[in-house]
């Protein structure tokens, strides 16, 4: 008969792995049920009086390791974001960093050269916009410079469903031998779901004076993962038309916001397209800010990134912010625009349940 441990393990590939939390009690007795009638159908025929002790002590053994098993998955799924993270994020309330955590997305992948190693730690986001964590390793007893000036010089990322896209790397931290990074990346078609190529070369580091430039290693480094984290971002309703500009020619249509970044789809008219570089420039000046229930608000202050893009009669705005966006007290989303020399202010009420 097979040891118990081999049916706990082709039940935990077949039927747990595929859960990313702790199984429902129901769940746990359908696969144990199982267990027991692979161990009775493989165990030769013995007198019923005999087996049953053995039998409640298998069970009680298969119950234990799928309570452990189910636990360990979920806590294989939470991509814990860091200190570091927090602190470049303005220091928001521990409830948002662990909730975004949740619906995260960890990679743990590492690759080395000479003797550089570069981490993707994990990636979190909503639809359209998505920050990529990871961090660069000097070998143990080695430190990097004091100051903070590190870039790579060549950095390419190409998901497989690209359309219009841009990111950006920016340092977030410096401990002793590791480099902590943030890549945001915006994109018009949904990021979530997608596989990307995420390459980079030749480190560097530089202080004030342009011309001193020391590499520290050339590398390449190069990674392929799927963008596999929960879509972090809420449609809110647009109760009425908005047109920000009184020709008429550019027509918001959808918001969607997440806790790091807002995404709008606006329409244009025929006679705006014949100006498209005049409708984007619009819509880049455009001002967008989050109000609070307690009186709080971010807005293009806050901005880390800002695009615009589109083909046609379709316009899409994506921005990111250095904070994170409260969606439980957010009651407001204010758009101001510049008309004719006025200021023109559009206000959409949110209540996220």
């Amino acid at each position: 008969m097979k040891q118990i441990t081999d049916f706990i393990g082709e039940y935990k590939d077949q039927e747990i792995m595929k859960n990313s939390e702790v199984l429902s009690k129901e769940e746990q007795e359908r696969i144990l049920k199982g267990v027991m009638s692979r161990i009775q159908e493989e165990a030769s025929p013995v007198h019923t009086g005999r087996r049953w002790p053995k039998a409640r002590k298998l069970f009680a053994m298969a119950a234990a390791a799928l309570v452990i098993t189910g636990a360990s998955v979920f806590a294989a799924e939470r991509f814990s974001l860091g200190d570091s993270f927090a602190r470049w994020m303005g220091g928001p309330s521990q409830e948002q960093i662990e909730a975004l955590g949740i619906s995260g997305h960890p990679l743990n992948l590492s690759q080395t050269a000479q003797d550089v190693t570069v981490t993707l730690q994990g990636v979190v986001g909503g639809s359209n916009a998505a920050y990529l964590l990871y961090d660069v390793l000097l070998p143990e007893g080695q430190e990097f410079p004091e100051n903070d000036f590190y870039l790579f010089e060549n950095q390419n990322l190409m998901p497989e469903k690209s359309g219009a896209y841009g990111y950006h790397s920016e340092l977030i931290s410096k401990e002793g031998n590791t480099l902590h990074f943030c890549l945001n990346m915006n994109g018009w078609k949904e990021l979530t779901g997608q596989n990307v190529i995420f390459s980079m070369d030749t480190l560097i580091n530089y202080d004030e004076d342009p011309d001193k430039v020391s590499i520290i290693a050339e590398g390449p480094w190069s990674f392929e993962f799927p963008m596999n984290y929960s879509d972090t971002s809420v449609l809110i309703p647009i109760k009425e038309t908005i047109r920000p500009w009184a020709d008429g020619a550019i027509t918001i249509q959808k918001i969607r916001v997440s806790p790091i970044s807002v995404h709008l789809k606006c329409s244009r008219s025929m006679e705006a397209i014949a100006n498209q570089e005049y409708q984007d420039s619009r819509l880049m000046d455009m001002n967008i800010r989050f109000c609070f229930a307690d009186g709080s608000y971010i807005d293009d202050e806050d901005r880390l990134t800002s695009g615009v893009g589109g083909e046609m009669l379709n316009m899409q705005v994506n921005r990111s912010y250095r904070k994170l966006i409260d969606l439980k007290k957010l009651t407001e989303i204010q758009i101001s625009v510049e008309d004719n020399g006025e200021t023109k202010v559009f206000s959409i009420p949110v209540s996220i349940k």
